[in-house]
């Protein structure tokens, strides 16, 4: 079956009259590209949204047109849009669509990820697929986390050096509950996920029990533990070895008087999901929590500075006394691992082959780049 895809140019006050008057001549299923539209939206998810790709918002800088889609032996109904668009004074384009199995085609967005040193993440229609990895197996596309994104991939990465056999993890704002099942992989004896949206609940579930985890190895939970005290409550009875806090930076921020409660003297906290633009704000709030998020002392970081802009821009190879000093300090106040964020860090990393106790974002960045373009990674 072949389809054309109509595109009808309006403006921003004649779009809603458009939509209405198409939709009383018999025509569904409009998709609308609207400036206006997605201003508000973001306006009304402010508390979920720090960063807004720039080339999203060019691609629908002054856009305000409906797309349809028709049968290419729809005769009839292509007579009706003609006349309908003339009636309206607007102007339309019509162009045929390569004809795609959608309902498989899909499936091409989400092939495996291999994330750090020993996960996989696998839809589930390729769980049988042979690997040495521990399979992370999801449903994707159904609410956040697909283990596509950097900011989830870097916790996971460190969560390969963290977890350990027995661990009880918490994780806030689960979404598919990624984070929770690779906990789970990696040896955890139990995970329990939260989130306020009620949908990702049973998505949660259903992911674990792709994995073979149910209750009570795998919990999950809709609610604000930030508002609902009663469950605030129930959580802090069980302290956690890990808690996973992965969404952005004001929500962390919303979070940071409650967290104390779920941790104890040995616990671990993983923030992801933060801009370096909002790092302070974040680290002032849980500062003022109690906790003590560990940053390099100012000395040393001027030897990061150094070895990057003296040494390692220079054309040097970069200090292995200096970086020694940097590797102590970081041991020494207990880091289960230390995130490379920049490109010469990423160079020091290669010319000194540093163990997988540093985690190279831009390593990660790239990976995704190269499977975003639909290319496959090969070890060189």
């Amino acid at each position: 079956m072949a389809w054309l895809e109509f595109t009808i140019e309006t403006t921003p006050q004649s779009i809603d009259s458009a939509v209405t008057a198409l939709s009383a001549r018999g025509f569904s299923d409009l998709v609308i590209e609207d400036q206006s539209e997605f201003e508000t939206f973001l306006e009304e998810n402010r508390a979920y949204w720090d960063y807004i790709d720039e080339g999203l918002q060019k691609k629908l800088q002054g856009l305000s047109r409906i797309k349809l889609y028709l049968e290419d032996t729809d005769d009839n109904g292509r007579k009706r849009l003609d006349a309908a668009v003339k009636e309206l004074g607007l102007t339309m384009t019509a162009a045929p669509l390569p004809e795609t199995n959608w309902e498989e085609s899909w499936k091409d967005n989400y092939p495996p990820q291999e994330i750090g040193d020993r996960i996989v993440v696998l839809p589930y229609w390729l769980a049988e697929e042979s690997t040495d990895r521990l399979k992370v197996i999801l449903d994707p596309g159904l609410t956040f986390g697909t283990g596509a994104h950097p900011s989830t991939q870097m916790v996971m990465e460190v969560m390969e050096n963290v977890v350990k056999p027995g661990f009880h993890c918490l994780d806030l704002g689960s979404g598919s509950g990624i984070l929770s099942i690779a906990a789970l992989r990696l040896g955890a004896e139990t995970a329990v996920g939260i989130d306020i949206d009620p949908k990702a609940e049973d998505i949660a579930r259903e992911n674990a029990a792709y994995n073979g985890f149910a209750a009570p190895a795998f919990t999950a939970l809709t609610g604000n533990v930030t508002e609902d005290t009663a469950l605030m409550d129930t959580l802090a009875a069980n302290r956690y070895d890990l808690v996973l806090v992965n969404i952005v930076a004001d929500v962390i921020i919303g979070l940071a008087p409650v967290l104390p409660h779920f941790l104890n003297e040995s616990s671990t906290l993983i923030c992801s999901g933060i801009l370096d633009t909002r790092l302070s704000d974040v680290l002032d709030a849980l500062t003022a929590a109690g906790l003590t998020p560990v940053t390099l002392p100012e000395e040393l970081q001027k030897t990061v500075m150094s070895i990057i802009y003296d040494e390692i821009k220079k054309g040097e190879t970069g200090s292995r006394e200096k970086f020694g000093e940097i590797d102590a300090y970081l041991r020494s106040v207990g880091c289960d691992c230390a995130i490379l964020g920049c490109t010469e860090l990423s160079v020091y990393r290669t010319l000194h082959s540093l163990p997988p106790f540093y985690i190279d974002a831009m390593e990660i960045l790239a990976e995704q780049a190269i499977l975003r373009c639909g290319k496959q990674l090969r070890n060189v």
